[in-house]
């Protein structure tokens, strides 16, 4: 049965490669790359007028920030970057004077620079909405990579980096059709315009690395836009001495008195005369430190999300309750959920962009505190369902254990009950339990070795092109499948082996030591044991493993397939990729539970259907992650540090406005909000509202 296994094994890795070998390989045709292109320009431009949409950006109106090309010392020279004669300047409420600017650049590469709040995403997702709209042959996709999470020694260029992040967002760029190396080919073949989001949100030597990595990176055909807070780039560009090339920088400029005004007016014509009184406030000198507040897009969404039409805003004139800038900051704040959650009902149409259940505010209010608060201790700006574990008691050290522990009990029912499937002792029962614990655990430590976070670094390094190509063939079907095996037969051969010699080695070592002394006897023994361990370990090792390995790249390839089909129909979302992980783990578990069973036997299937489910968070990535993910929701769950239904609260977030999506990942609407209800959780100020 064994060699039959590895047969079927062998050929499942070698058809596709003979059949295929192109998408495998990673050379995608012009073709597949011109389909590959329309498929993603379609993908891009539903999601981000859904998110434009959900987040309201346009409603009524757009709001009218003032943008200019920056005179700080952090810009090329000017011939470089546009025309004689042309400075980059315009307003975000008239998108098509900046687009048609932008058209106009060299190179087409922009930096948007502003303070917190003052709509450099905003202004990014309105270019990306409007080059879309209005795209021209050839021209590439423009799409919004987060940078949060680029480490410049695993992906030197900026095209490997966008490439990783294009796999993740859009599965349809590596399904069958086009192969594994579409992300890669669109993006060094200057068929993606990058939107690098959130640089000011690394840490100082990183950005530094980072916009070397960006420089070093760029062809003469590559496209470029870049948001960042303005102290946090000009500090990058003084520390590395860099800036880049022919890109134009723009900076947002504070909202006056009297603009303001008028947005809220054209938001408000049919406000009554609290709203008319608090214009006509603006438009004189009265409301300075009111002004001031409100003088960002994150102030006048504040404002508009706490004081619907309805409500009356006047008492935010009063000069002794709110005597400065920051006071009426930190009260709208302390009122925008609140706000939110009793304006906006549930709704049952999935189209409407209401919340779909009833939310209590100051839990709401707890719950996003504790997401914030420890995203900004672990030093994440994202939040994504399989990185829950990082915040939740139960660490990854936890889980390892779990799974070691799991693998103890599944494999060692195999050893001590099973037929001999493994290897046939014939030490009784108590043995066979014995033997069993000790290849349990030699199980576990094979599938941390696979699968643990800091295992197998050696197959991520980022080698050359044509190496990296293949690598990940041989990574993804051979390496992976044969390591499992032949690191689970060596430490489980060799720990059964010692466990076997000592109980054979102690009952002779007894005979001997009587004729030949006690030093004699445990001498004898422990040789025994030591020999009987490693012939048992180079036996199992070599030919188990190796059987264990080829079943497993069958198995493997034939999950590895069903991911290839899943979520190609559009881009990834947080809950797309949440219940396509749950589809497949359970698939995957099946499959193994099924081809282990056929090979082995039924508690060998069980055992190592057992052991895949669980493993699959050890690597701490988004691949097969849901049974850890359901592990740590429910310990929050229990701590009350988190509901039970945790992603039905991030999606109505969502829907509220309190945060935006990148893809499969969250992120806080603004850095201000997530400070907010970080610091607020911390001094227990939210726990204490109901009081």
């Amino acid at each position: 049965m064994q060699w039959i296994a590895g047969l079927l094994a062998l050929t499942g890795v070698l058809l596709p490669l003979l059949v295929n070998p192109l998408e495998y390989i990673g050379f995608p045709s012009l073709e597949q790359m011109s389909l590959a292109h329309d498929d993603l320009a379609r993908q891009v431009k539903n999601q981000w007028q859904e998110e434009e949409r959900v987040l309201r950006l346009s409603q009524p109106v757009p709001m009218p920030v003032r943008w200019k090309q920056t005179a700080l010392r952090v810009m090329d020279h000017q011939e470089l970057v546009a025309p004689p004669g042309l400075l980059i300047a315009g307003r975000s409420d008239r998108i098509d004077m900046l687009a048609g600017m932008f058209r106009t650049l060299y190179r087409r590469r922009l930096v948007i620079l502003g303070p917190p709040g003052s709509g450099k995403t905003t202004l990014a997702v309105q270019l990306l909405l409007k080059l879309l709209r209005s795209q021209k042959e050839g021209e590439p996709v423009p799409v919004i990579i987060s940078l949060a999470g680029w480490d410049t020694s695993n992906y030197p260029r900026m095209h490997d980096w966008v490439a990783a992040r294009l796999a993740d967002a859009y599965p349809v760029l590596q399904t069958d059709r086009y192969g594994r190396g579409m992300p890669l080919a669109l993006a060094s073949h200057s068929k993606i315009l990058p939107i690098l989001d959130g640089f000011d949100e690394l840490s100082d030597d990183v950005r530094m690395d980072v916009l070397t990595a960006i420089n070093s990176s760029l062809s003469e055909d590559d496209q470029l836009i870049l948001t960042s807070r303005t102290q946090e780039y000009a500090a990058a560009v003084q520390g590395s001495g860099e800036v880049i090339p022919a890109a134009a920088v723009i900076e947002a400029e504070r909202l006056t008195s009297t603009e303001i005004a008028e947005y809220l007016k054209r938001c408000r014509p049919l406000a009554g005369q609290h709203w008319q009184r608090l214009i006509d406030a603006l438009r004189g000198e009265s409301a300075g430190r009111l002004a001031a507040a409100l003088s960002t897009p994150l102030g006048l969404w504040l404002l508009r999300s706490v004081y619907p039409s309805s409500a009356d805003p006047t008492p935010l004139l009063d000069t002794v309750r709110f005597p400065n800038e920051a006071s009426v900051r930190g009260a709208l704040f302390e009122q925008l959920i609140p706000s939110l959650i009793s304006a906006r009902r549930p709704g049952r149409n999935p189209a409407d962009g209401f919340p779909r259940r009833q939310w209590d505010s100051v839990n709401v209010e707890r719950w996003l505190g504790y997401l914030a608060y420890h995203m900004r201790q672990a030093g994440m700006p994202n939040l994504a369902w399989w990185r829950l574990v990082r915040l939740s008691p139960l660490t990854t050290r936890t889980i390892t254990l779990t799974v070691a522990l799991a693998s103890v009990l599944a494999l060692g029912l195999t050893i001590a009950f099973g037929s001999g499937s493994f290897i046939r002792l014939e030490i009784g029962p108590w043995g066979g339990i014995l033997g069993g614990l000790i290849v349990g655990l030699g199980g576990g430590i094979g599938l941390w070795l696979a699968f643990g976070s800091g295992s197998a670094r050696w197959l991520e390094k980022d080698p050359g092109k044509a190496e990296r190509l293949i690598r990940g063939v041989l990574r993804r079907r051979i390496i992976g499948g044969i390591t499992v095996g032949f690191a689970f037969g060596v430490v489980g051969g060799v720990t059964i082996g010692l466990a076997y010699g000592i109980v054979h080695g102690i009952t002779a070592g007894i005979e001997v030591g009587i004729s030949f002394g006690i030093i004699s006897g445990l001498t004898f023994g422990l040789t025994v044991a030591l020999v009987s361990g490693a012939t048992a370990g180079l036996t199992f090792g070599l030919s188990g493993g190796f059987t264990f390995g080829l079943v497993g790249v069958l198995v493997f390839g034939l999950i590895e397939r069903a991911e290839n089909r899943a979520m190609w129909n559009s881009a990834s979302t947080p809950h797309s990729t949440l219940r396509a992980d749950r589809t497949l783990t359970l698939v995957g578990t099946c499959v193994i539970g099924l081809a282990f069973t056929l090979a082995f036997g039924i508690i060998s299937g069980f055992s190592f259907a057992l052991a895949y489910a669980l493993a699959g968070g050890l690597a701490g990535r988004e691949s097969h992650a849901w049974v850890v993910y359901m592990l740590s929701v429910i310990r929050l769950a229990i701590s009350r540090k988190l509901p039970l239904h945790v992603m039905a609260l991030l999606d109505d977030a969502h829907r509220l406005g309190l945060i935006r999506t990148f893809g499969p990942e969250y992120q806080f609407r603004h850095v201000d909000l997530q400070e907010y209800l970080a610091s607020s959780y911390k001094t227990g100020f939210i726990a204490n509202r109901r009081k």
